[in-house]
């Protein structure tokens, strides 16, 4: 999962994490601690924001 500021991917990525598994990842939110990734299994992935 790459993260970047805004919809133009030339801009610097801001943080980059693997997903667990094969599982496609449907949403992504984001909070100043956290990024949440919802995955198709209906499991959700929290990913800390300083990784």
């Amino acid at each position: 999962i790459m993260v970047y500021g805004n919809v133009d991917t030339g801009t610097p990525c801001l943080m980059a994490v693997g997903s667990p598994g094969v599982q496609p990842v449907k949403c992504l939110r984001h909070s100043p601690s956290f990024l949440c990734a919802g995955l198709q299994d209906g499991s959700v992935a929290l990913y800390p924001a300083t990784q």
